[in-house]
């Protein structure tokens, strides 16, 4: 964890931290006792097995006769052999080779680029200089002529002329200088030091680094090869130098590209173990010198062996050609040494390249010898070994196409050659949603891996690039990753067949439990996975699409595990487990899980259809809250909840378009109410506004139904210092009898209660100037509640601060000096003064309380703490109100309101209202696209104008209050509740 915190984190949450004390041959032994069947040989290294005999005589022995290693400035005569070795297993016919060592893969293509751009450079800067002649001298020999001939564009003056071509042609030089161009494939992996890594196809791995080199990587579908002559046409230098003809000046060109080479592998590991198929190697090989190109091969995995060749082109139409440079390492080594090679063929290599560029480790000879041991044996006895990886490789290979043909719905592909071997997997689109967002994000490959290391103690494993995202949404490749050592038998195919086979079992039946079991304390014992139970696929992935007239995006996360458990793990109800270790499993697995798209559904009002897309990112609300203070977890919180707005806006077209993306619950809370998140692509909304509304209508309809007098009513607003809580009480205060702010013993939380007390003043004089400007128009007074008797204070007080304030009444220019002189004056009237307070016993005599926290405390309010008959409403999600509540009869407690969707649309969901009813930061996302909004709503600091916009927006299209909710239940007071309305003029709502 002191070096690789985030992939210990993985590997200890899939339990794949294996902590290997020994390994011989194909086993790796741990510290556990286990001896486990080693399928991954360091992703290709092991090709002859963990610490073959020979190859460690051979290490031992070095080490042993005090073998020099380093003696940097001498003639080394280990490396020059392995040097000759190499090239003797070349293809026939191919050329010598100059080879540079290196310590591992990555250099050893960091030296091949660096070598193919100073060949480049070279001739490139040569034909420069050539030209630069060319002009200098054309510009003598025009000066001494008696008449200038006429010159070309605008230029009327020989010297202008001059320099303008020499600007331009310098240049066109520092073009290529300072951006040379790679053409690499599409999922090419080779390495992460800096060229390397630029030439790597995952956005992921290399868009942190992009500006540390100037290449320019032109990625390449490896089945259009015909790409390659018009992308070399699009990069390239354009020189010009003049020429006299018919007495003018004429510019004639000289053209070289800008591409100094492609890379490529034969078989792409990290993309998936995907061969180049044979028409892309049959062009490549045909084009080669035709399109003067240099070749890259990367053999980093594919060469010394695992494929049945040295070199595993060899075996390729390209056998014919002899490419530029050539790549080695891994097995190379013979899993011992760390070694790379890069063979640079001798017609273009650079005399000075020995020089320019070194390794202080590279080229020793106890590396070098090891390699050659390792050389030694695969070729030895007319290349035995080599048939037997060929042999075995087939062999294996037609085990799991039986394997494919007999689970069909669940494995896609396999591919690969000799020992290097991937098995893909289906998107498994008629399976739980749990398998197939695992499926879509390679996770499914690494939750595999685990399985059979737990169970069968054979090690697989993904390609480390399905670790990581590429681009936001895309999908990833689940692909096991199959590369035993030659000495792998029969037995121990046979082990992972069956094991295979069982997993893929698992996976047909739906049975996530299954799957899992083991991650979260439940192991399944080996009867049951043999015959594990079925479970019918829950929430299905197609859906019946309907006519639509606009698309919208609505941000979702599992607000409890229950509902985790009954949208991913529905057959968990067949098995006895521990929830605390699920939850703990959840929140170890759900940062390194991506947002998926879960659902989407149709709501209609007045004859227009929106299309509501769900988009599902795994945090549980828990989680967030325990990491939303670490600099680095919220960072990727936050990036993650924008992955999701990515997701949402990418499922529109160029017809429909998504026109706005919610966030909903905790979603709102990480990104700061949607502060973090970039709305320059698609506007966005927190929903708060909508959610606060809501919750006024509920309170005011409860108080309705139980004959409660609002104006008299004391009410406790519980997390007034976070922005939803301090809004319902501004709205409140104006209006209430008596109003109670109550916040969290967390630092700074009284410093915001004291703010929101302020902001509660500022809004109460906002109201009394609008009442009276109305009042002089219709020539009553309309103030009431609190607001009323703060108004008779204020204009019986004859004090200066009084006046003053009075006079900004009459004018526009309530500010918030204003709200503190309001506060001098009526602290001395106890009864309105808003109290601002941490302690829960405050709630003791309320008769309304209002809870707007971001804690999930599920008992954080209960009935103990009330009086009698209160009322209590609870915007949270998940609730804070207790369990208790539905026991209590005298009380009337709900979770908010919900607002009811017009002409009777449904939004299906887990852990969504049931009955044609949505939560308000969803009902809020739905209103503004049937509005049209164009731009980001409720984001940032939520003010009470807000909620008074978006309640007129929300009637207007037809939504109203639905109900008021607790728990699963839904209650609804009466008759239809009336709908409250905001009069313009006002800013207060009424019943």
């Amino acid at each position: 964890r002191y070096c690789k915190p985030k992939l210990a984190d993985l590997l200890s949450v899939l339990k794949l931290d294996t902590h290997a004390v020994s390994a011989s041959g194909n086993y790796i032994k741990c510290d556990d006792g286990k001896n486990v069947l080693d399928m991954v040989s360091g992703f290709g290294t092991a090709l002859l097995g963990h610490n073959h005999p020979e190859i460690v005589e051979t290490a031992v022995g070095a080490l042993r006769n005090n073998l020099p290693v380093s003696v940097q400035g001498t003639v080394r005569g280990a490396s020059a052999r392995l040097a000759k070795r190499l090239n003797e297993l070349l293809p026939a016919d191919s050329e010598n080779y100059c080879v540079n060592f290196s310590n591992s893969g990555t250099e050893s293509v960091e030296a091949a680029i660096k070598h193919a751009y100073k060949v480049r450079f070279e001739k490139v800067l040569r034909e420069y200089e050539r030209l630069s002649r060319l002009l200098n001298d054309f510009y003598y020999r025009v000066e001494r002529m008696p008449v200038c001939p006429e010159l070309p564009g605008k230029n009327r003056h020989l010297i202008e002329f001059r320099d303008d071509l020499d600007e331009y042609n310098l240049a066109q030089f520092e073009r290529f200088q300072n951006h040379p161009v790679m053409l690499c494939f599409k999922g090419g992996y080779h390495g992460k030091t800096i060229s390397s890594l630029k030439v790597t196809f995952n956005k992921s791995f290399r868009e942190s680094f992009e500006g540390l080199s100037a290449i320019q990587s032109i990625f390449i579908d490896p089945e259009n090869p015909q790409r390659i002559p018009e992308v070399m046409q699009e990069n390239l230098c354009t020189f010009y130098y003049p020429a006299i003809e018919n007495g003018k000046v004429e510019l004639k060109p000289v053209k070289l590209t800008r591409v100094i080479g492609l890379i490529f592998e034969i078989i792409m590991g990290e993309g998936g173990i995907k061969p180049l198929s044979d028409r892309t190697l049959v062009y490549l090989a045909s084009e080669h010198k035709n399109n003067g190109l240099p070749y890259i091969i990367d053999e980093i995995q594919t060469g010394c062996g695992r494929t049945g060749q040295i070199y595993g082109y060899a075996d390729t139409p390209l056998a014919k050609v002899s490419p530029e440079y050539i790549t080695l390492s891994k097995a190379l080594g013979g899993a011992i040494a760390k070694i790379g090679a890069t063979l640079i063929r001798k017609d273009i290599y650079e005399p000075d390249f020995g020089i320019l560029h070194t390794s202080t480790f590279g080229e020793d000879d106890f590396s070098s010898e090891v390699a050659l041991s390792a050389l030694k044996v695969l070729t030895r006895n007319g290349g035995e070994v080599l048939d037997k990886i060929s042999h075995k490789g087939q062999r294996l290979f037609d085990r799991l196409e039986e394997l494919r043909h007999e689970y069909p719905q669940i494995i896609k592909e396999v591919r690969g050659k000799g020992l290097m071997l991937g098995l893909e997997f289906t998107a498994l689109q008629e399976r739980s949603p749990f398998f197939r967002a695992a499926g879509k994000q390679g996770v499914l490959s690494l939750l595999v891996a685990s399985y059979l290391l737990e169970y069968h103690h054979i090690r697989v494993l993904a390609p480390l690039t399905t670790m990581l995202k590429g681009n936001p949404g895309k999908n990833r490749l689940s692909v096991i990753r199959i590369q035993p050592p030659v000495t792998i038998t029969d037995a121990e195919i046979q082990r992972l067949i069956d094991g295979l086979r069982e997993v893929c079992q698992v996976i047909q039946n739906n049975n996530e439990f299954c799957l899992v079991g083991h991650l979260i304390g439940a192991p399944v014992e080996s009867p049951e996975r043999k015959a594990c139970r079925y479970f019918e696929a829950r929430w299905p992935v197609i859906e019946d699409p309907q006519a639509i007239d606009a698309r919208a995006g609505f941000i979702v996360h599992p607000v409890n595990l229950k509902t985790l458990i009954e949208y991913y793990f529905p057959s968990f109800e067949g098995y006895f487990y521990n929830q605390e270790q699920v939850y703990n499993w959840w929140n170890g697995i759900s940062r390194f899980l991506e947002p998926v798209h879960v659902k989407n559904e149709y709501v209609t009002s007045n004859e227009f259809t929106i299309e509501i897309n769900l988009v599902f990112v795994p945090y549980l609300p828990g989680y967030i809250n325990t990491h939303k203070s670490d600099p680095w977890l919220a960072r990727e919180m936050r990036d993650k909840v924008q992955d999701a707005v990515n997701v949402a806006r990418e499922l529109g077209d160029d017809n429909i378009p998504v026109s706005i993306v919610g966030l909903g619950a905790y979603t709102s809370i990480i990104t700061q109410n949607a502060q973090t998140i970039n709305d320059y692509e698609i506007p966005v909304t927190t929903g708060n506004a909508y959610t606060v509304g809501l919750t006024i209508q509920g309170i005011l309809s409860s108080a309705q139904h139980r004959g409660l007098d609002i104006e008299q009513a004391k009410i406790a607003v519980v997390g007034a210092a976070g922005n939803i809580g301090m809004v319902i009480a501004q709205i409140l205060f104006p209006r209430a009898g008596k109003i109670t702010l109550l916040g969290s013993r967390n630092p700074g939380s009284e410093f915001r209660l004291r703010y929101a007390r302020q902001q509660c003043l500022f809004e109460l004089l906002n109201t009394i100037r609008e009442e009276q400007r109305r009042a002089v128009d219709i020539g009553e007074t309309l103030i009431q509640g609190q607001a009323y008797q703060i108004y008779q204070h204020l204009m019986s007080d004859e004090s200066d601060s009084a006046t003053s304030l009075r006079k900004a009444l009459a004018t526009s220019g309530i500010t918030v000096e204003h709200a503190k002189i309001l506060e001098q004056l009526i602290f001395k009237m106890p009864d309105l003064y808003p109290e601002v307070t941490t302690k829960t016993t405050a709630l003791a005599d309320c008769d309304i309380v209002v809870v707007a926290t971001n804690t999930e405390e599920a008992e954080l309010i209960h009935p103990g703490q009330l009086k009698p008959g209160a009322i209590v409403c609870c915007t949270s999600v998940p609730s804070n109100l207790s369990d208790a509540f539905s026991d209590e009869d005298t009380m009337l407690a709900f979770d908010s309101g919900l607002a009811r969707l017009p002409e009777d649309s449904q939004i299906r969901f887990v852990g969504m209202p049931r009955h044609g009813l949505s939560y308000g930061c969803l009902a809020e996302t739905l209103v503004l696209a049937f509005d049209g909004q164009n731009h980001s709503y409720s984001k940032g600091v939520l003010v009470p104008s807000q909620v008074y916009q978006i309640m007129e927006k929300a009637v207007l299209h037809g939504f109203d209050l639905g109900g008021l909710k607790f728990d699963d239940g839904t209650l609804f007071l009466g008759d239809k509740p009336q709908r409250p309305h905001k009069s313009i003029s006002t800013g207060v709502m009424n019943v």
